[in-house]
């Protein structure tokens, strides 16, 4: 014990409240330094001076609770204890209680722990993707059919596989194109004035006379026993109305290699409804979304300024027989192309509104049960010991990877372990021998 300690125990020690052994270890040091005897003898001192006071009866006035409201102003007037000093009061309590060797383990291992786990982090990546790589292979299989020779139209774009929201892509693309402001005016030619040409567009509004223009779509969700047969039934229904498919998609999922694809068609609009209610006997509707889009007021207001372009395109071939200058017939010349280029573009966007509102897009999932509901069938038993082989030759092959890992792992921790090891049997070993010596 140093002379700290030896002070902090004096008064312990005078009152005789200490073991019979510390008694005896205060004791001596007090017969070889003179500064803890000294210090020793001051609170003797105190404590005969104290006792040699005659006792005070208090005042009559006296009550407990002014003698409690004055503890309790003194209490808060002390000083809290400081960091350090609290330290100082843990360590001295840990080194007197023999625990010095277990904390100084656990600070060691609260140290090591995180560097373990990166570690074994480290190694976990490359197994884990060839774990994943493998069970990619054996639970999923992609397959895109080619629609060269399945009666798909020629010049249509096929979607991307897996392309359940093309309709409403297509509706949105609709839209925004239909939105898209009108060309602005183009300079008159000379000879042709603005009036000729707004009087030649009304006219050719007041004669047109056309059907609402609608443009239909429809998304389909489909449960079915037998994919393949109502795939086919599908296609053949599409091509008896004059149809056909933009974009086909079917993907294998699980170990039973149940079949899940989409099937997106277009049908000519007469035959929209038909076309929706052949499909209630493939198998079970599960979802159903109808919805149209109105064109008719983009479709009249294009032709209206095709008529006035039209109109303007003659009157510029007019001027262009009667000039006699060069610069006259170069400007006309310039303004007629300009003229039909606007032409064109606006044809195009009629021929446009014309196959989107004749035809209709109909978006088609298609989803197989896992066990028919329609009739008993023994299609699950198909290539049960094929399937049963695969699925051993995958649970040993896990089994082995996971051993794999446990190995690396263990590697990876096992300097850490040794290094745990040595702090911990040395804190055994110094407890033991303090604990005997004591004894």
């Amino acid at each position: 014990m140093n002379c700290k300690e030896i002070q902090d125990n004096l008064s312990a020690y005078i009152d005789k409240a200490l073991p019979e052994k510390e008694m005896v270890l205060i004791e001596e040091h007090l017969s070889r330094c003179p500064e803890c005897l000294e210090e020793y003898e001051a609170i003797k001192d105190t404590i005969n001076m104290i006792s040699s006071l005659e006792e005070i009866i208090p005042p009559a006035s006296f009550r407990s609770r002014e003698l409690r409201q004055k503890l309790e102003k003194a209490a808060q007037k002390q000083e809290k204890p400081s960091v350090q000093g609290l330290i100082h009061i843990w360590l001295s309590k840990l080194r007197t209680s023999g625990l010095m060797p277990v904390a100084a383990a656990l600070i060691l291992m609260l140290a090591i722990v995180p560097f373990m786990a990166d570690n074994i982090k480290m190694g976990a990546p490359q197994s884990k993707q060839e774990a994943g790589r493998g069970m990619d292979e054996n639970l999923k299989t992609k397959m895109t059919y080619s629609l060269a020779d399945k009666g798909v139209a020629p010049n249509v774009k096929a979607p991307a596989p897996h392309s359940y929201g093309v309709a409403m892509d297509q509706q949105i693309q609709m839209k925004n194109e239909a939105s898209m402001p009108a060309p602005a005016p183009l300079p008159a030619a000379p000879g042709v004035t603005v009036k000729e040409t707004e009087k030649a567009g009304a006219v050719g509004t007041q004669e047109a006379s056309i059907d609402r223009k609608l443009i239909k779509n429809a998304d389909i969700s489909l449960r079915v026993d037998n994919y393949q047969a109502a795939v086919e039934s599908l296609k053949n229904q599409v091509l008896s109305y004059g149809g056909y498919i933009t974009n086909e998609s079917v993907q294998t999922t699980g170990p039973e290699g149940i079949l899940n694809g989409h099937l997106q068609v277009r049908v000519p609009q007469d035959k929209f409804d038909t076309f929706l209610s052949g499909m209630e006997g493939l198998g079970k509707v599960t979802g159903r979304n109808i919805y149209a889009q109105d064109v008719t007021e983009e479709y009249v207001d294009v032709q209206s300024r095709l008529k006035a372009y039209k109109t303007k395109e003659e009157r510029l071939l007019a001027i262009l027989q009667k000039s006699g200058q060069l610069s006259d017939i170069l400007a006309v010349e310039n303004e007629l192309a300009n003229t039909r280029a606007q032409i064109e573009a606006m044809e195009g966007r009629l021929r446009y509104l014309d196959n989107r509102t004749d035809f209709s897009t109909i978006g088609i999932n298609i989803q197989q049960t896992a066990a028919p509901t329609q009739k008993v069938s023994t299609g699950g038993l198909q290539g049960v010991f094929g399937k049963a082989k695969e699925a051993f030759i995958r649970t040993i092959n896990n089994i082995l990877l996971g051993i794999g890992k446990l190995i690396v792992s263990f590697s990876s921790a096992l300097p850490y372990l040794v290094l745990i090891a040595l702090g911990l049997g040395a804190g055994w070993w110094w407890f033991k021998k303090r604990y005997s010596s004591q004894k």
